[in-house]
């Protein structure tokens, strides 16, 4: 798993692909300065995840929280809120709203970030957030079910190559590492896939 702070199916059994999480926690600190001169943190801290609830991003960045928790590194609870929608975009506009307010975090994979910072209709450019810690990255995983006649990966591209609509993929996000693993093999192969997009891989997981 990649981990940043920010501040500021069978023929018809899913496929799970677990992303690349690359995790961020971020502060948006424009004109922060009045906010900053308070003692800090003056009230609780809130931990905004992109993702649902149970997937790797939201999972993180609670193990974060515990962690500050239980050292004591902080005078204030932490509470978390899952902000789910427009592949991260519902997330990272309500960081953008929160301008100047040192208490609330981001916690983000690097693909989703950087896939909306590269669409100018989204106005979520990167110099709204200041990176806080770079912490962890995981592989990518592919995943099938255990009763999968499938036990390797040549044998899924041969099946996905016999179903003429192609194999049924959950990814945790429509854009991604992810998905840009999925094309990749998609383009080395010619297997096809179809997918299906999730909030978040507990959602993708719990689909299989």
């Amino acid at each position: 798993m990649t981990g940043k702070l920010l501040h500021n199916r069978s023929r018809h059994r899913p496929i799970v692909w677990l992303r690349d999480t690359t995790f961020f926690c971020v502060i948006v600190l424009w004109c922060a300065g009045t906010a900053l001169a308070q003692t800090f943190p003056a009230r609780p801290i809130e931990f905004v995840a992109h993702t649902s609830p149970g997937s790797g991003t939201d999972l993180f960045g609670r193990s974060i929280s515990n962690l500050l928790e239980k050292e004591k590194l902080l005078s204030q609870p932490i509470t978390h809120s899952n902000r789910t929608g427009g592949l991260g975009a519902v997330a990272f506009n309500y960081i953008k709203s929160k301008r100047g307010d040192p208490h609330v975090v981001l916690t983000v994979a690097t693909g989703s970030i950087l896939n909306a910072a590269s669409r100018p209709e989204l106005d979520l450019p990167l110099s709204i957030y200041t990176p806080l810690a770079f912490f962890a990255q995981d592989p990518q995983a592919i995943a099938v079910r255990v009763a999968s006649a499938s036990r390797t990966i040549p044998e899924l591209i041969e099946a996905a190559k016999r179903e003429p609509t192609g194999l049924t993929v959950g990814l945790t996000s429509a854009v991604g590492v992810g998905r840009f693993v999925l094309y990749l093999i998609e383009r080395e192969t010619s297997a096809k896939f179809r997918i299906v997009s999730f909030k978040g891989g507990g959602d993708a997981v719990l689909a299989t």
